[in-house]
């Protein structure tokens, strides 16, 4: 099977979901600052939930991978993106600011999207080395790498302008819509099975990345004036 043949649709199914993640971001920042009165450090706790919870879920993405085949983990994955945005519909659109349901429905949401994220990512890269081979997993990676920078890169400006331009309901509306199809184009591929094989404890993968990773979040640090 040719490379795009192969990686084709799994690029597609992972730009995709990541626009359900980038074109909120922004947006949605300046929408509970600007039109709700959010403070920003509530602001940036329902900002950040997202990104807590895609790490403490990545390890459940890998083990439903492992035993139930990647095909399984991004359609898990996708349809929850779009349960995200209908759960945040109400909290920023349908509710009053005040109201005592709208932190709780946002940090909601923004979990929700977290845990997608994990699972359409991890099940789309194993997808990917799937049908591709073991041997050409940098090309993998690669690809969906590429896939998801595009994402985030254009779906930022794109919520930002549909913010400005429509208002937040349809950055909304936008982001439950592109899980949804990046899921119906999941459900007409052949999936794969679990590898299943020997897995590494937690500790261990701790021990094999920490040094990359230690280096990767100091390059996020902002210098000291």
């Amino acid at each position: 099977m040719s490379t795009a043949a192969a990686m084709g649709p799994l690029v597609v199914i992972v730009f995709l979901g990541f626009l359900a993640v980038g074109m909120p971001l922004a947006a949605l920042a300046i929408h509970l600052h600007d039109a709700m009165g959010f403070s920003p450090a509530l602001v940036g706790a329902v900002i950040g939930a997202q990104s807590l919870v895609t790490v403490v879920t990545r390890h459940a993405a890998g083990t439903v991978c492992d035993r139930y085949g990647p095909r399984r983990s991004a359609l898990t994955g996708l349809p929850l993106a779009a349960l995200s945005g209908l759960v945040m519909l109400p909290a920023t659109i349908l509710l009053p600011a005040d109201n005592l349901l709208v932190v709780p429905l946002l940090l909601l949401a923004r979990a929700m999207l977290g845990a997608a994220e994990s699972f359409f990512l991890t099940g789309s890269m194993t997808w990917g080395i799937g049908r591709m081979g073991p041997a050409r997993t940098g090309k993998v990676m690669a690809w969906q790498g590429i896939a998801m920078y595009a994402a985030l890169g254009t779906g930022a400006p794109l919520g930002l302008w549909l913010l400005h331009d429509s208002g937040f309901g349809t950055v909304l509306l936008l982001s439950i819509l592109a899980p949804l199809l990046a899921a119906g184009i999941a459900l007409g591929l052949r999936g794969f099975p679990g590898s299943g094989g020997l897995r590494l404890p937690f500790h261990r993968v701790v021990g094999l990345v920490w040094m990359p990773g230690t280096v990767l979040a100091l390059s996020a640090c902002p210098l000291s004036p």
